[in-house]
């Protein structure tokens, strides 16, 4: 499973570094409020979230797809990862449990063994966060 998810992570940053950069007018806020409240936002790089915000940052539940296909649905909170949710890589079984700052610290039945394991960055807000009218 380790190695899945390595293969998750290097797969990020091969398409960071060497695709094509996303038309800035198709990345930002694409809908609801990603200021305070349910908004869904997404970065330059492909990454997309769709879930709570809270003065501009990621707060309490959300999903969080990464472009290389690997995608998190849980709880985040002050713009990180932290909370109870699950990590589906792009082949594999998923990893449920609590994070912390994007670090599993524990772990349900069938995860044990990713104890420790700490997932791909998330992206930052890039550019203005004002919710589409």
């Amino acid at each position: 499973m380790k190695f899945l998810i390595l293969a998750c992570f290097t797969l990020l940053i091969n398409e960071a570094a060497f695709s094509q950069t996303i038309d800035i007018k198709s990345s930002g806020c694409m809908s609801g409020d990603c200021l305070n409240g349910p908004g869904k936002y997404i970065y330059s790089n492909g990454d997309k979230f769709n879930g709570y915000w809270k003065n501009g940052i990621r707060n309490e539940y959300g999903r969080y797809d990464w472009n290389s296909g690997c995608w998190y649905l849980g709880d985040f909170r002050n713009d990180s990862i932290t909370g109870n949710g699950a990590f589906h890589p792009v082949k594999g079984d998923y990893i449920d449990g609590t994070w912390e700052n994007g670090k599993l610290i524990s772990a349900k039945s069938g995860s044990e063994s990713e104890v420790g394991m700490t997932l791909p960055p998330i992206m930052k807000k890039e550019e203005s966060t004002q919710p589409i009218k």
